[in-house]
């Protein structure tokens, strides 16, 4: 049955018994979805806590890593000169936060020395922010960022970014949207002409490394869950007590 309040249109009935309870189905859906919603933690990843001179373990900061060395680039406890780690007479530097930073390493015996990528990953989707990025040999150095997400290509996470080491401070990196929900990011270094002489190769540093990363689950408190019910069966005695109450109306 429909009831028409004029001008053509027609309309059903209202039931105002049951507003109580789909408001509170709404409000109780609501609680449950965010209860339940993936919870996302900004980290800095400085590189500050870990010696010199040694790949990065799986794990650090709740990541895998690979190819991913560190070196401590304010000290160069190795002498390595003057290079876009450091370079006192021309104010060049590669970190952001002192001392570390992270830079694609080599294993011995590796016939292109400074062209492995830095891949970072993880079991859970994580979002990838910024990243500070310094070439420490050449000029004209690039570094493609990837993003992939279950072993693919995340359309549009694709970019690249160029890179002196000349430059008296590393360059800052954002990442849009496209690199919001990725498990896996490689860092490619190519090319360049090459600026300092004491090394070569395609070899870049990495500081403050900016993620969001996301837990296995966020599970709810107990509390939350029997504040819901309770308050759930609570309602729904109510409407139960209204609606054996409620006098039936025959026209």
């Amino acid at each position: 049955m429909t009831q028409n309040f004029g001008g053509g249109h027609t309309h059903p009935p209202m039931n105002l018994t049951s507003l109580p309870m789909n408001i509170f189905k709404s409000f109780f859906a609501g609680l449950v979805v965010a209860a339940v919603a993936p919870v996302f933690a900004a980290t800095t990843i400085n590189f500050d806590d870990l010696p010199s001179d040694q790949f990065i373990a799986n794990g650090y900061n709740g990541l895998n890593w690979t190819f991913a060395d560190v070196y401590n680039a304010r000290d160069n406890p190795d002498n390595l000169g003057p290079s876009g780690y450091k370079d006192v007479a021309n104010g060049v530097q590669s970190w952001v936060s002192s001392p570390n930073v992270a830079f694609n390493g080599s294993i011995e015996g590796d016939p292109n020395p400074g062209s492995n990528p830095i891949t970072i990953s993880s079991n859970t989707p994580f979002s990838l922010n910024s990243v500070w990025l310094h070439s420490v040999w050449n000029n004209g150095l690039n570094v493609e960022v990837k993003g992939f997400l279950g072993g693919l290509a995340v359309p549009g996470a694709d970019t690249n970014v160029l890179l002196n080491a000349s430059d008296t401070a590393p360059t800052l990196a954002t990442f849009g949207l496209n690199f919001s929900v990725v498990d896996s990011v490689e860092f490619i270094p190519s090319g360049g002409t090459q600026y300092y002489t004491y090394f070569h190769g395609t070899y870049f540093a990495m500081d403050d490394l900016t993620v969001d990363l996301t837990p296995l689950s966020a599970v709810p408190e107990p509390g939350t869950w029997v504040a819901a019910v309770l308050a759930l069966a609570a309602i729904a005695f109510s409407q139960q007590d209204r609606l054996s109450r409620a006098k039936p109306i025959r026209g």
